[in-house]
């Protein structure tokens, strides 16, 4: 399921551009994948990588994870069925030191992030106290995922990728989970503190949990002063198995 969406994507990327060589050709690394992401969400282009077979899978676990995650901050059964579903995505391809700088998500209660493919030196994905950067409130929560895995945060939770070496693609497929009710609304997300990775067993359709939950993690950033100590303090943990299918 992986490798031929990582292929997709990578061949959708590349021919973007060929097709733009000489406009882009000044551009450095980090400008061409904000090409990609407009191409993606303002030009269309998204349906060119929704339309490969092997997506209609991925977006499937993507719910039943998004699902998971909020049967895990406790949310009942009318909640999540009537929760809504129409996520925004987009792919994302670094290599050459790309790196993504610090940044949220607005306009969305969670956002998160599935892992097509990560070679050897892929940048992490790390998670900044949202009380801001200085002492005591400078803990960083980084996580290196693997192929296959999905990570779930609150959208309001500022983020960053680390730089990926070498010329091997980082493929990765960012999306938004919109809030249920109408943008005119106010509605309390408070209860969307966790940080979950999630990965599926595909041989049984279970779904491994690793706990990153408020407990371990905004208990940190409450407590923290920035120290590696406490970094590594705030790291997993438990793992549950959840049955998705």
């Amino acid at each position: 399921m992986n490798i031929p969406l990582a292929q997709h994507i990578s061949e959708e990327y590349k021919a973007l551009l060929k097709r733009n060589r000489e406009r882009l050709d000044s551009l450095d690394a980090e400008s061409l994948n904000s090409v990609f992401f407009e191409w993606q969400t303002n030009g269309g282009g998204w349906k060119n990588i929704a339309d490969a077979p092997q997506w209609e899978h991925v977006s499937h676990f993507i719910n039943n994870t998004i699902d998971t995650y909020f049967k895990l901050l406790g949310q009942d059964e009318e909640y999540i069925a009537g929760r809504n579903r129409h996520t925004t995505q987009w792919a994302t391809v670094h290599k050459n030191h790309m790196a993504h700088e610090a940044h949220l998500h607005p306009g969305s209660v969670v956002s998160g992030v599935y892992y097509a493919q990560m070679p050897p030196g892929s940048g992490e994905i790390t998670f900044f106290d949202p009380r801001g950067p200085r002492p005591p409130f400078s803990t960083r929560y980084s996580v290196r995922p693997s192929a296959g895995d999905v990570i779930l945060f609150p959208s309001w939770l500022i983020h960053q990728v680390s730089p990926t070496g070498g010329d091997e693609e980082r493929i990765s497929v960012a999306f938004n989970v919109p809030e249920s009710v109408p943008t005119h609304t106010w509605k309390d997300s408070s209860f969307i503190k966790d940080i979950r990775l999630l990965h599926v067993n595909e041989a049984t359709g279970e779904t491994l949990v690793d706990m990153y939950a408020s407990s371990s993690v905004f208990d940190s950033f409450a407590s923290g002063d920035g120290s590696e100590e406490e970094e590594e303090a705030a790291a997993p943990h438990e793992t549950n198995t959840i049955a998705t299918n």
